[in-house]
């Protein structure tokens, strides 16, 4: 177990000894010793912020061990169900077999993991990244509800279209034909240009990529063209 968590060995032994107010003291006692020297001092900040949350809990001076128990045990159970300790494997196998020596701190575990899980996917955020033939990126970014968004000023040329984990997604040259009017429809007037840029318009380019959850619509202009993104919600995107 790496001295940053050095704690954790101790409050699990603490908790779970049945002399827990008297242990609990002596756990404090040599985290606090151990937090003086200089290898341990890092852990015992780290055991100070995990304390953080524990100490509201208290209410009483009758039952203020008990609740700082109670406290310690609902931070242990968050840290190992938002991946607090995944970095120390020996602290994170301690945690979770304290954790699971009680049905109900077991519960209370399994439905803190499908909570992070929830919040996880909720707050799950992907770009899309536009890079010409000069290196230059932009990029359009979406949530997990998916959506529309669209790069203006296009110019001929060659480009990519990439998430933002490197996955390329679409290459290819874009060429006049694909993005000025007059070459992409010379049958009909200038003057519908602007009016098709505001409602959409025609494509002269429509593809649908990574099985769909992606569609990629080109949009002739006057003087430049658009590119369109649109992106069905999650799980769609990387299903």
């Amino acid at each position: 177990m790496s001295n940053d968590l050095y704690f954790i060995s101790i409050l699990v032994r603490a908790l779970a000894d049945p002399r827990r107010g008297s242990a609990l003291h002596d756990a404090f006692e040599q985290i606090q010793s151990l937090g003086r020297r200089p290898e341990f001092s890092e852990g015992y900040r780290q055991f100070e912020r995990f304390m953080e949350a524990a100490a509201p809990l208290q209410e009483t001076e009758s039952n203020e061990r008990q609740m700082l128990a109670e406290g310690i045990v609902r931070n242990l159970i968050d840290d190992l169900a938002d991946g607090a300790l995944e970095g120390d494997v020996d602290a994170k196998a301690l945690a979770l077999e304290f954790i699971r020596s009680r049905a109900e701190w077991q519960a209370e575990y399994e439905s803190r993991l499908r909570h992070f899980e929830e919040e996880d996917v909720q707050e799950a955020r992907f770009a899309i990244i536009l890079e010409d033939r000069r290196r230059h990126t932009r990029s359009i970014e979406f949530s997990r509800e998916g959506g529309v968004g669209s790069f203006g000023d296009i110019m001929p040329g060659s480009y990519t279209l990439s998430l933002d984990t490197g996955l390329l997604l679409w290459q290819g040259e874009l060429t006049q034909s694909d993005l000025l009017w007059a070459e992409a429809f010379p049958d009909e007037p200038l003057a519908m240009a602007a009016e098709t840029e505001e409602a959409a318009g025609r494509p002269t380019i429509e593809e649908a990529l990574l099985d769909g959850s992606i569609r990629l619509r080109v949009f002739p202009g006057v003087e430049s063209g658009r590119m369109e993104i649109q992106a069905k919600p999650f799980p769609g995107i990387g299903a």
